[in-house]
């Protein structure tokens, strides 16, 4: 059912509306039929960053209603505005947090995975590296070895260990030197 009348009224002007005749006036032929009758009524907009997110409605005040408790009540729904506010602010925030829980679970997972992908695959690099007769080297681009096979403990009866960090330029036939420029 569609808002109307003096509800519709409320939320057009975001402002609040009494009426002490309510029964005689014209905002009856908006209820519905066999609605309980209502001598007076007071409806108060809730506003939230100046949007209507709701109606505060009083209906039945013996003598009607003022104009001070008008103003008291659009004062208690702002009140009850900052409440509804919280209320959706606290539920978004708690949807916002189960969504990253679950997204850094899934992360968590993804890594974790990832790391098992990887050591599986150095180990299988250094596997092959380890059972190949080739010496295999990585220098920096200035020349300074920072990996070599353990085969060259075969071939020229160093550790590897002992030759990380020297520059393999030190290593090339002086008549070889122009080939590596």
């Amino acid at each position: 059912m569609p808002i109307r009348g003096m509800r519709a009224e409320v939320i057009k002007s975001k402002k609040v509306i009494y009426h002490n005749d309510f029964s005689n006036s014209d905002w009856i032929n908006f209820l519905p039929k066999g609605h309980i009758q209502l001598k007076n009524v007071l409806i108060t907009p809730l506003i939230i960053n100046d949007e209507v997110n709701g109606l505060m409605g009083f209906a039945g005040r013996e003598g009607g209603f003022t104009h001070e408790e008008a103003r008291i009540s659009t004062t208690f729904a702002e009140l009850a505005s900052i409440s509804l506010f919280n209320s959706q602010t606290l539920e978004a925030l708690e949807k916002s947090e189960q969504k990253y829980k679950t997204l850094n679970n899934i992360l968590e997972q993804k890594v974790e995975e990832r790391t098992i992908e990887l050591k599986e695959s150095e180990e299988k690099i250094q596997n092959m590296i380890t059972n190949i007769s080739d010496v295999l080297l990585e220098a920096e681009p200035s020349g300074i070895l920072t990996y070599i096979s353990p085969q060259i403990k075969n071939i020229i009866g160093y550790q590897s260990e002992e030759l990380i960090g020297l520059n393999f330029m030190d290593f090339v036939h002086i008549e070889d030197i122009n080939s590596f420029k």
